[in-house]
């Protein structure tokens, strides 16, 4: 094997391991329990959806400036600018 062949494979090895680590850090917590997603259209998720539905109810309610708002949140995760976009070519000014 030339260099280039080991090194991929040296690479491809780490980066299998780095994954593995990762991997167990997020689906196990501190003392060992193993978190698992529930389906959630089961009996089991039934009430987690419910108070989903209740916070994101109350977050559309906010209003737009308030940091906990729906609206708010929307814009600080990267939506800005496709909102900028839309208001542009709309010729739409808040």
């Amino acid at each position: 094997m030339n260099k280039k062949t080991i090194l991929l494979l040296i690479t491809i090895l780490v980066f299998s391991i780095m994954g593995g680590v990762i991997w167990s850090y997020f689906t196990y917590g501190d003392n060992g329990t193993r978190f698992v997603r529930k389906n959630a259209n089961s009996v089991e998720a039934q009430s987690d959806m419910e108070a989903m539905n209740k916070a994101l109810t109350i977050m559309r309610e906010k209003g737009c400036t308030d940091p906990a708002s729906w609206y708010y949140q929307v814009l600080c995760t990267g939506f800005q600018i496709q909102l900028v976009k839309i208001l542009y070519v709309n010729h739409i000014v808040l």
